[in-house]
């Protein structure tokens, strides 16, 4: 949590990103996902099954998808 609140993650996220963009490797970044639906006024903290970190089994379903576009280049 305290990661999350002194915007270490977002930090973290980045490097991992540049990094791969580096290798030429995809990156299917659900982190940006998750905040764009907490911009959006979705209760992302409801989503998670420990409160934390872990998506409750419906959210699954969004992660999964976010990872296909990503495989296959969707927009």
């Amino acid at each position: 949590i305290k990661l999350q609140k002194n915007d270490m993650l977002d930090k973290i996220v980045e490097i991992e990103k540049d990094v791969a963009l580096k290798y030429g490797i995809k990156v299917c970044d659900v982190y940006s996902a998750w905040k764009k639906l907490k911009d959006n006024r979705v209760d992302t903290t409801g989503l998670l099954a420990n409160g934390l970190n872990h998506p409750i089994r419906e959210a699954h379903d969004y992660i999964a998808i976010k990872i296909i576009e990503t495989i296959f280049e969707i927009k």
